[in-house]
């Protein structure tokens, strides 16, 4: 229910004002709610054999890191950046699709032992490049950035929680098992408030409309041409 309602949310706010962040924050939640759908054990009642319900795990599971990373490309304004952090993030992205085109076509695949270290290294790749977008913007103060990374720590708090039994920290079979159910309902209720929040804030800002400044048709920020030259601090400076 909380994923269908903040889905209905964000996929509104994106046709609605042309906002590219929730846009890909609506496709953030429907890949998460069907990667917790996997997890759950739920792919065996829909798909046919033990191929596919591999499959199904390594395809959810890349779809909602490369969307994640597209999510913050957005949320961190490609005018505060540098072009090098954007770049990676999109060639990333981009090959998460095509690794996944690849276990759809051949379900096989998702079973050779090659492809589970493959598949952490891609998502390490990920996580580096989701530091290298944060690193971009350093020294500008960000609005409702804690919301965002509140959210994010609620889903990662989750997902430890769930691989603990496996991993002998807490018993099988107790609340531990409900932790990555709970994180993602939490993180989406925080990311849903955050963006609201913000788009609020950027609705009713006169100095958004001062001097016929624009905002961003894709991010609903500010237009990068409108913007004041930023220095970034550096180390010994």
């Amino acid at each position: 229910g909380i994923a269908a309602m903040a889905l209905a949310y964000a996929a509104g706010e994106a046709l609605v004002r042309g906002d590219g962040a929730n846009g890909w924050y609506a496709l953030h939640v429907l890949m998460l709610a069907a990667y917790q759908m996997v997890q759950l054990g739920y792919a065996p009642l829909y798909l046919s054999n033990r191929e596919l319900t591999h499959a199904a795990q390594l395809i959810t599971g890349t779809l909602l890191a490369a969307v994640s990373l597209m999510f913050v490309r957005r949320v961190v304004p490609k005018a505060l950046g540098d072009s090098r952090a954007d770049g990676w993030a999109v060639l990333v992205a981009a090959f998460g699709v095509l690794l996944t085109a690849g276990y759809v076509a051949w379900p096989q695949l998702g079973l050779e032992a090659a492809v589970r270290p493959a598949q952490q290294a891609y998502y390490l790749l990920v996580l580096v490049c989701v530091g290298m977008l944060l690193w971009a913007a350093r020294g500008v103060r960000l609005p409702y950035i804690g919301g965002y990374a509140a959210g994010f720590a609620a889903v990662s708090a989750g997902v430890a929680l769930r691989l603990a039994p496996h991993r002998g920290w807490l018993p099988e079979g107790g609340w531990g098992a409900y932790g990555m159910l709970a994180g993602a309902g939490l993180e989406i209720v925080i990311l849903t408030y955050t963006l609201s929040f913000s788009s609020r804030d950027l609705v009713r800002d006169p100095a958004t409309k001062r001097e016929g400044a624009r905002l961003g048709r894709w991010t609903g920020l500010l237009h990068g041409g409108g913007l004041p030259g930023l220095e970034y601090p550096r180390p010994g400076r």
